[in-house]
């Protein structure tokens, strides 16, 4: 949650990267945590009232 809060603030300090294509990466015990973050991404994508959406795009 901490990483997704601060995905959400950095866009909204830098509002020109909102609407760039978003992948997450990540190796080894990164497979715990990067499938976590996507699924908050999506959630959040779905049910939130903020202006901000992060544009997800791709899990590797």
């Amino acid at each position: 949650l901490d990483n997704y809060a601060f995905l959400v603030n950095w866009l909204e300090r830098f509002p020109e990267y909102k609407e760039r294509d978003f992948y997450i990466a990540g190796e080894s015990y990164a497979g715990h945590y990067v499938p976590q973050l996507a699924h908050t991404i999506l959630q959040n994508n779905k049910w939130s009232e903020r202006t901000i959406t992060i544009n997800l795009k791709g899990v590797t």
